[in-house]
């Protein structure tokens, strides 16, 4: 808890659970949809409320202090700055590594670090684009995409579509590109397919160096590095998969996904199924 990320309002760790929502009222808590976060800084998806805690050495809780903040913070009003209109809503909220993007309607939002590429801000300085940026910047490259889901690993993003697609960025070796030594900030298109079959895309989640995809007919894919097991695919003799391969999880029921949720984490994947019946 050296940066504040129990949110228990001390610098003190603890080793039992520690009930962070009593520094948060009952009905933020209730109506709480998402917690996201990653190198100790936490965010929580309230209704239209967001709040942050944890490390804010790279700005990634919007505050120019950048010192840590050991409680929950309210963050909305520095977020809704952005929006356009009282329609313009949050839609998804990513954050690893000291790297944050915000989804709006209108627009993509990212600030925080960027060492490995990991903000999609620039496309011909390499200073620039390896450094940090402690302010929202708009993703002018991200306009035309309809997100419906995007994570951070800690250095790469993945995102998914509304029509189905994948698209990867930052540091290569993190999401399994076979030029494992580069560092881009340009999206690349996944094509997922098996048994000559293709896949459209559901949701993406990222660890720390792989990508874990779950595609609309309930089925899981996982690309990046596989030194333990994070793929899912049986075992590890692979250490880098350059490309999306089918885990040994079949999650086909019907023809509908019975996923209700999916993350990763530093070497491992976690996978929530509802049985059916």
């Amino acid at each position: 808890n050296t940066y504040g990320q129990l949110g228990a309002g001390q610098e003190a760790g603890d080793f039992a659970l520690c009930p962070v929502q009593a520094l948060l009222s009952e009905e933020v808590v209730n109506r709480s949809s998402k917690l996201v976060g990653g190198h100790q800084t936490m965010f929580l998806v309230s209704g239209s409320q967001v709040f942050g805690w944890g490390k804010n050495g790279e700005g990634q809780l919007l505050d120019p202090s950048a010192e840590d903040q050991f409680e929950p913070t309210d963050l909305t009003s520095e977020i809704h700055a952005f929006c356009e209109g009282a329609d313009d809503h949050l839609q998804h909220l990513a954050g690893s590594h000291g790297s944050v993007y915000a989804v709006l309607q209108s627009k993509t939002l990212c600030w925080g670090t960027s060492n490995r590429g990991q903000l999609l801000l620039y496309s011909t300085s390499h200073k620039l684009r390896r450094s940090a940026s402690k302010v929202p910047v708009r993703v002018s490259g991200l306009d035309n995409k309809q997100i419906s889901s995007l994570a951070l690993g800690l250095g790469h993003g993945a995102l998914s579509d509304n029509e189905g697609n994948a698209w990867l960025w930052g540091a290569q070796s993190m999401y399994g590109s076979e030029y494992a030594s580069g560092v881009d900030n340009k999206l690349h298109k996944l094509i997922i397919s098996d048994n000559r079959d293709e896949h459209f895309v559901r949701k993406v989640t990222c660890g720390s160096h792989h990508t874990m995809l779950l595609s609309r007919d309930g089925v899981v894919f996982g690309l990046g590095q596989n030194e333990l097991s994070s793929l899912g695919l049986g075992d590890s003799r692979d250490k880098l998969v350059f490309e999306p391969r089918r885990t040994t999880l079949d999650l086909s029921t019907g023809g509908r996904p019975s996923v209700l949720s999916m993350a990763a984490g530093l070497g491992h994947t976690l996978i929530s199924v509802k049985h059916q019946g």
